[in-house]
């Protein structure tokens, strides 16, 4: 009777441990579903606050967006990330590690590559729309003229809830920046989808969203959402993605 009872406790044990496998392999998956909502959402969060800085100085600026960066004669380099550390309670950081740190508001919490040990040594995961704001100084970047290129007034912005100013941003062709993300959308291959092949973006009138790499894919990259020629035309989907568009999915 004993050994029947060990037997009987030995399946049902065996019994228990299989229950419990097939819960771990069905719920595992959901689970990470939900860790990488957390880090979109709170990539959302990062934006917005970019967003409410950004409005910020439009409102100090006689309403003129700057451009990506800021390079003369008097005055130190100054990305589009320094102009809104006074925005963001920032103004008081000296080095790019206190202003632009690993999870601080400019990082992606996604972004599983970090390299601070080269280049300018921040955490910075978003790109400024330069096609239509300006390269350094106002400088129009590649294919795109005139050079240097007027300011764009926030009254010029036909459609501020379609018109793109920040993206997640990526690049790895250019040692320089790779791992620490890419702070100037100066190329549309720049554009990273790092939130399940979806890309979050930050608009105009300051509201976020999360656009699917379909959205992306199959848009102009010369006219909407980045409105290279800052017409702010309607969203026409392609019948087919064109050919020379390429994203970097890698390492996400």
């Amino acid at each position: 009777m004993r050994r029947k009872g060990r037997i009987f406790t030995l399946v049902e044990l065996l019994v228990v441990i299989a229950v419990i496998s097939i819960l771990s392999a069905l719920l595992l998956p959901a689970l990470g579903k939900a860790k990488g909502m957390a880090r979109t959402i709170k990539c959302l969060g990062n934006m917005k606050q970019i967003g409410y800085a950004l409005l910020s100085y439009l409102d100090d600026n006689n309403e003129t967006y700057h451009a990506s960066g800021l390079n003369y004669a008097g005055n130190p380099d100054v990305w589009w990330m320094g102009l809104y550390l006074q925005y963001l309670g920032l103004e008081k950081a000296t080095t790019n590690a206190q202003k632009y740190p690993c999870g601080g508001v400019f990082s992606c919490p996604t972004q599983k590559y970090w390299d601070l040990s080269v280049g300018p040594r921040w955490a910075v995961s978003y790109g400024y729309n330069a096609y239509l704001f300006g390269d350094v100084d106002y400088k129009a970047v590649p294919n795109k003229t005139p050079n240097p290129q007027a300011a764009v007034k926030v009254s010029m912005i036909k459609t501020p809830s379609e018109q793109l100013t920040h993206v997640d941003t990526d690049c790895y062709s250019d040692g320089h920046y790779s791992g620490n993300g890419y702070c100037n959308l100066s190329y549309y291959t720049y554009l990273c989808m790092r939130h399940n092949k979806s890309a979050n973006v930050l608009y105009a009138d300051g509201h976020a969203s999360t656009e699917s790499y379909r959205f992306l894919l199959y848009m102009d990259p010369y006219t909407y959402p980045l409105n290279f020629y800052c017409e702010n035309k309607p969203y026409v989907k392609r019948a087919a993605p064109q050919s020379d568009i390429t994203f970097n999915f890698s390492p996400y």
